[in-house]
Order: structure tokens, then sequence, then C-alpha cells
């Protein structure tokens, strides 16, 4: 899971990326900030994706399936912070963490998990 802070960072910082129309807030809906498309909001989606890969986090797609440009940032942030998964550091194939607490060590293949 994502930490507040981390998934709001994410969030807020893939909006800015995408659109510079306003500064968004947690109250803000997408389609005001300018993801008021399908195709926006798979962009968002995808700068989402690549904010969160330098963190070890795997994001499980079917929490944030349900993004559609009414919804607001805080909603995609509460999605975000649920859907995220640490991974471990293994440069190869690196394994998905159970949940709370995570372990500080891979139970599979013995890399850190940060």
């Amino acid at each position: 899971m994502l930490e507040d802070f981390d998934a709001e960072g994410s969030v807020f910082e893939s909006l800015n990326r995408l659109v510079l129309k306003h500064s968004p807030t947690n109250e803000s809906r997408l389609a005001d900030l300018g993801v008021d498309s399908y195709d926006k909001v798979v962009q968002f989606l995808s700068e989402l994706q690549s904010s969160v890969s330098p963190r070890n986090v795997k994001i499980d797609p079917s929490h944030l399936a349900g993004v559609t440009p009414s919804l607001t940032v805080g909603y995609v942030i509460a999605q975000l912070r649920l859907s995220g998964r640490k991974l471990c550091t293994n440069k190869l194939s690196p394994h998905e963490q159970s949940c709370c607490p995570y372990p500080s060590t891979c139970p599979k293949c013995g890399q850190t998990v940060e």
C-alpha cells in the first residue's frame, strides 16, 4: 500500500505533467483539470504508472479501472493508495510483497523491499 504522501504526490505530479490549467486539490474533479475525455484518462493513468514506478510499487489496475472525468482527485488518490503494492528490488523478476507490514527482504528471492 502506498503511503498517503506518496499517493498524493504521484497523482499531483501526474496531473501537473499532463495538464497545467489549474492547481489540483483533493476536491477538484478530473474534468475541471482538463482530464475530460477517455483518452485523457488513459493518458493520466499512464502518467500515474510512470510516477510510481521509481518507488518499486505495482498498481493493481482493477482499483483504477473505474476512473472517469467526473471523479475527484481525492478519489483517485484513495484508489491509488489501495492499489499500490510494493515490489522487491530483484532486477530480473520483482516479486509483489504481502502487505502490512511489508517484509524488509523478499521471502522468495532474498532481495530487499524498499
